[in-house]
């Protein structure tokens, strides 16, 4: 996992302003490739939180295998492009951390829920699912969306609901019928007794 480079470091070793913009190609790139392979994202106003709680923001997210990125707004504006989540360039602005997620859709806005319960100006701006932009009143119903899992298992429940019933139905006139004829061989025996 990229952890993030220090463009400062490169100039004060040589003066040299060309590894600066080469450290931001490489991490335009890298958000490039982490927003190609994305399904969905949070964008978060980064303003007033603390980096001890952005630090714990991205152990959050790496126990949820979420990539996290603090980025300036031109260089994500760049890297978004030609992605899924081009949408954004909108809503970029200020200092913006995105929350990004390669498995499960509601993922980032489920962390970015928890997470602005308990960090006072973690403020989410806007959420990305699907190349669809939504607005930040939209934080719960994305977040409350079930898991692939859990979607799985009920798609597999509503198919097998039907077949269920269609069984039970063919099996209940034969079981009839059984019935039927154990009430007359009943009813025989009875009669013969007599």
């Amino acid at each position: 996992m990229f952890i993030g480079l220090c463009f400062w470091e490169s100039r004060r070793e040589n003066g040299s302003v060309a590894l600066l913009i080469d450290g931001k190609k490489k991490q335009v790139e890298l958000l490039h490739e982490y927003a190609r392979d994305a399904i969905s994202a949070v964008v978060v106003d980064t303003r007033g939180v603390r980096v001890t709680d952005i630090t714990r923001v991205r152990a959050d997210a790496r126990s949820a295998n979420l990539r996290v990125r603090v980025v300036r707004n031109t260089l994500a504006r760049r890297a978004v492009v030609g992605t899924s989540l081009e949408c954004l360039t909108e809503v970029l602005s200020g200092p913006s951390m995105l929350v990004l997620s390669r498995d499960e859709p509601g993922a980032p806005a489920k962390l970015s829920r928890k997470v602005s319960g308990e960090i006072e100006n973690f403020k989410v701006r806007a959420l990305v699912v699907g190349g669809q932009l939504y607005g930040a009143e939209h934080l719960d119903a994305i977040a409350n969306l079930p898991s692939r899992e859990v979607a799985l298992a009920q798609l597999l429940g509503t198919l097998q609901a039907p077949l269920g019933k269609l069984l039970g139905t063919l099996l209940a006139v034969p079981e009839k019928w059984v019935r039927t004829l154990a009430a007359i061989k009943d009813d025989k025996d009875s009669g013969s007794v007599e």
